[in-house]
C-alpha cells in the first residue's frame, strides 16, 4: 500500500492544525510553509471541514482549526475514506463494483482476508498517536545532539 499526497498532505495540515493550539490557520499559510500545492491543500481542507474534523472561519482573516470531534479519534482509515472513499486492496471488494473473473477467481479469499486485516489495523493507527510518535523522535534526536 502506497500513502498517496492527499493524504499525506492531510497528514502535514492537520499536524500543523493541531500545533497552533486553536489559532486559525489559513490553506495559504500551510501551502506555503511546507511547498505544497495551494489548491490541493485547500480541497483537503474543505473535505475535512465537511465531516467536522475541522471547522472553518471564512473571511480575509479566515482559516481551519479543529473541529468539535475528538482528535484523538480520527483512524487513518477514516481519514483515508474521508479523502478518497470506500477503500480496498482489489477492486472487486468494494461494494459496487462488479469483477467479470469473480467466478473464477482463485484468489479472492485470501484478498477479502488482507483487506480485513489491513482495514483492522489502519483503524487502529489513530492519527494523533502518529504524531506524538514523532515528537518522540525528535525530543530523541535533540537529546543526542546536546
Amino acid at each position: 500500500m502506497k500513502v498517496n499526497r492527499k493524504l499525506e498532505y492531510a497528514l502535514i495540515a492537520l499536524r500543523h492544525i493541531s500545533l497552533k493550539q486553536g489559532q486559525l490557520c489559513s490553506a495559504k499559510e500551510i501551502a506555503s510553509t511546507y511547498a505544497l500545492p495551494f489548491d490541493v491543500i485547500s480541497r483537503v481542507l474543505q473535505k475535512l471541514s465537511q465531516f467536522e474534523w475541522l471547522k472553518s472561519s471564512q473571511g480575509s482573516n479566515g482559516g481551519y482549526f479543529l473541529g468539535n470531534k475528538d482528535f484523538s479519534e480520527l483512524s487513518l482509515l477514516e481519514l483515508v475514506e474521508i479523502l478518497d472513499g470506500q477503500h480496498a486492496v482489489v477492486k472487486c471488494l468494494l461494494k459496487n463494483h462488479d469483477c467479470p473473473i469473480s467466478s473464477k477467481c482463485n484468489v479472492i479469499n485470501p484478498m477479502e482476508k488482507l483487506n480485513n486485516n489491513l482495514q483492522t489495523f489502519l483503524s487502529q493507527q489513530k492519527v494523533v498517536d502518529l504524531f506524538e510518535q514523532q515528537m518522540a523522535a525528535a525530543m530523541q534526536v535533540e537529546v543526542a545532539n546536546v
